[in-house]
Parts: C-alpha cells; sequence; structure tokens
C-alpha cells in the first residue's frame, strides 16, 4: 500500500470494503519535520525543544499497518498506529544527526521558549495497546527512522 494521507487512505479502504468502521490514529509522522530537520545550514545553532515528547512515526510503517489491521478483518476499536516508543523532540533530533553523521550545533530548549499557534500537549506518545492484543507489534522508533534515513539516501 503507498504512504497516503488519511483521506486518500479512507478511499482505497471504502472501495474494499464500503461498510467498514474505520478509526487509525497516529502521532508525529514525521517527513517534513525531518526534511526540515536535515536543511540545516552547516555552522547554523539548531534550537529543539527536549520537554514536549511524542512517538515519531514512519508512515510507511502506519500505511502497512492499516493494510493488516484490515486484512485480518478486526473487530472496531481504536487503533493507535504508531512506531514504538517515544523520545523528546531533541533526542528525535539527535537521533537523525547521529545516523546521518552530521553534527550540527543542537541547542535543548524549553517549549516555554517557543512560538507555537496552538498549544501542544507536553506528552503526546501513543502506546499501540489493540494492536498488541491482536498479535502485532510496529518496529521502534529508531529503527523505523534508520529505515526511512536509508531509503532516502541520507544514510
Amino acid at each position: 500500500m503507498p504512504v497516503m494521507n488519511g483521506y486518500e487512505a479512507t478511499k482505497e479502504i471504502r472501495k474494499i470494503n464500503p461498510h467498514i468502521p474505520i478509526i487509525a490514529q497516529t502521532a508525529h509522522a514525521y517527513k517534513e519535520e525531518l526534511d526540515k530537520i536535515l536543511r540545516y545550514e552547516r555552522n547554523e545553532e539548531i534550537k529543539v525543544v527536549d520537554d514536549v515528547f511524542m512517538s515519531p512515526t514512519y508512515t510507511k510503517d502506519a500505511a502497512i499497518m492499516i493494510k493488516k489491521v484490515l486484512d485480518k478483518n478486526l473487530i472496531f476499536g481504536i487503533y493507535h498506529m504508531n512506531n514504538e516508543g517515544y523520545c523528546s523532540w531533541h533526542e528525535f533530533a539527535r537521533e537523525i544527526f547521529n545516523l546521518t553523521n552530521m553534527e550540527p550545533k543542537l541547542k535543548a530548549i524549553n517549549s516555554e521558549d517557543t512560538y507555537t499557534k496552538a498549544k501542544r500537549p507536553k506528552f503526546s506518545g501513543l502506546e499501540n495497546g489493540n494492536l498488541e492484543k491482536n498479535g502485532f507489534r510496529m518496529q521502534s522508533w529508531r529503527i523505523a527512522l534508520k529505515e526511512y534515513l536509508t531509503e532516502k539516501r541520507y544514510i
């Protein structure tokens, strides 16, 4: 199944079974954020919050898991579909640079020192409990990140 947004995925699912209830939830699918981090200027200091935690999710992994859940015809419910584990945005950025052998000036900052239009929770990590109850497990965010960076030829 190709990587697609939620609306496109829902249209494809409805082609397979127009009556199936669909609830899939993920958090922090990272293509845009990751690409932004990787475009840093060599001598530029990069400020990244270290007090906001999330579950980074490779959209390809989420799409694959959605297909598996549909193929197994699981009962109606809420299924979180994110890579296992959680980290701060700063830890995520640090891991990106470690894997790509880049050495930017990475500075941890407090989320209160940044401006965002919407107030964000300090912790938005998700657990995949319903997936695990049905015999599914998503790979860790670190392994998924390495796969993404390899696939996109950053490493």
